[in-house]
This record gives C-alpha cells, sequence and structure tokens, in this order.
C-alpha cells in the first residue's frame, strides 16, 4: 500500500501510480523531523547544537557540520567576550545565523 496516494504497490519498489518511493518517504519525513528539534534546539539551548543536528542524514551533512562546528565555537567565544562586552553581538548573530541555517535545513528536508 502506497502512503502517498493509498493504491496497492510493493513495498519495496516506486508506486506505478504516483511515482513516490516509500524508502525515500521515510527518509524526508525523519529529516523533517531532525531539521525541527534542531531549529528548536538552536533557539532555545544552544547554537549550532541544532544546526549539527538538523543536518544528520542529509546530503548537506558535511556543510552542516561545518557550520555546526563554527556556531558553536563562535558563539562559545561570544559567551566569554560578553564579560567585557563585545561578545553580547557576537552572540546575537551567531544565534541568528543559526536560526536562518535551521530554517534552510526545514525548507531543503
Amino acid at each position: 500500500m502506497c502512503k502517498q496516494c493509498g493504491k496497492e504497490t510493493d513495498a519495496n519498489n516506486v508506486c506505478p501510480h504516483c511515482g513516490s518511493n516509500p524508502g525515500t518517504a521515510e527518509k524526508t519525513h525523519k529529516a523533517l523531523i531532525l531539521a525541527i528539534v534542531g531549529l528548536v534546539v538552536n533557539l532555545l539551548v544552544w547554537p549550532g547544537i541544532g544546526t549539527l543536528l538538523g543536518g544528520i542524514g542529509t546530503p548537506g551533512w558535511k556543510d552542516a557540520r561545518k557550520k555546526g562546528i563554527i556556531q558553536l565555537c563562535l558563539f562559545t567565544l561570544g559567551a566569554i567576550l560578553s564579560v567585557v562586552g563585545i561578545g553580547i553581538p557576537i552572540m546575537i548573530g551567531v544565534w541568528i545565523w543559526a536560526l536562518v541555517s535551521s530554517i534552510k535545513q526545514i525548507k531543503n528536508a
């Protein structure tokens, strides 16, 4: 049974009626859930961790990993430098960058 159109089909093949692939649909659903979790983590916990989570299992995983590590390092550096005062704009900029990265991951999932 096809999950997209509801017609009978082989479980391992592409649906002849709508063209959907059951394996691809499940991967896309998992990628979307991870991207949404990544957005929430970037928003509420620590920017960069959500970018790493949202990129798991996607074709752009290496790019997401690089961005996430840079975001983590810059946000941590900003937190340390916030004692001096210069870190607060760095933290705000990285936070916005992490949110934009997560939104792009949701659109691409």
